[in-house]
């Protein structure tokens, strides 16, 4: 069963994700800024609730506002913060179906949060259907990277062997950090093991200890050492 300790692994650096800073000036000549600017000053200082009253007051009463979709964000990453998934979820996706985002946006990020809420939220099969067409549509790089590793971490917690080993390889195919490197192998030597493809298992096992070895990494090391053994 997939906790949440495991779930804020799905993507590769989720924390820093999770918690951009949000500008806190720019343009004072707008009146309406003076309310998004304080909303983002909040959220800078973690005060997640007061960011959240002031974000959702800026898009009630400026929504043709051309920071309405910035707002629309800190308001769902202050929800996510305050562990509001039920709401964070709704306007994240929101943005997701905006033909165009502002420019401070990511699409990928925004993907992976809104991923990410639907997991804490129990909607395991369309956050696991979302994340498999991100592996596909997102360009190539950190996000997209984040998707595929997210794919390999839900078949692994289902026990589907086989899926976990065509994710677990698609994690070490493409441009990814050690750390995911390590838990990929780790996942498709496992997997491979319950598929009772020993030589196989064995042979993606010693790679990843190799890799292990080389990164310094004494706990994944140890934890291959003991599958190998």
């Amino acid at each position: 069963m997939l906790n949440r300790h495991r779930l804020l692994l799905l993507a590769c650096c989720l924390f820093s994700l999770l918690t951009p800073q949000l500008s806190a000036q720019d343009d004072a000549a707008d009146p309406a800024l003076e309310l998004y600017f304080a909303a983002n000053a909040a959220y800078n200082r973690k005060l997640y609730p007061i960011a959240a009253g002031n974000y959702q007051s800026f898009i009630s009463r400026y929504a043709a506002h051309p920071k309405a979709q910035l707002a629309r964000y800190g308001l769902g990453l202050s929800q996510f913060a305050l562990k509001q998934y039920d709401k964070a979820v709704g306007e994240f996706l929101k943005l997701i179906n905006e033909p165009k985002l502002d420019s401070k946006i990511e699409r990928g990020r925004l993907t992976l949060l809104h991923a990410q809420c639907l997991l804490y939220g129990g909607k395991k099969e369309e956050a696991q259907a979302r994340l498999v067409a991100a592996a596909s549509n997102l360009p190539p790089g950190v996000h997209q990277t984040g998707a595929i590793a997210a794919v390999a971490d839900l078949f692994f917690g289902q026990n589907d062997w086989q899926k976990t080993v065509t994710w677990a390889r698609k994690v070490q195919a493409v441009k990814s950090g050690n750390a995911q490197r390590l838990r990929a192998g780790y996942q498709e030597g496992y997997a491979l093991f319950k598929l009772e493809k020993f030589a196989e298992a064995i042979a993606s096992l010693e790679r990843t200890r190799t890799l292990a070895t080389t990164a310094k990494s004494e706990n994944w090391v140890t934890r291959l050492n003991y599958l190998l053994s």
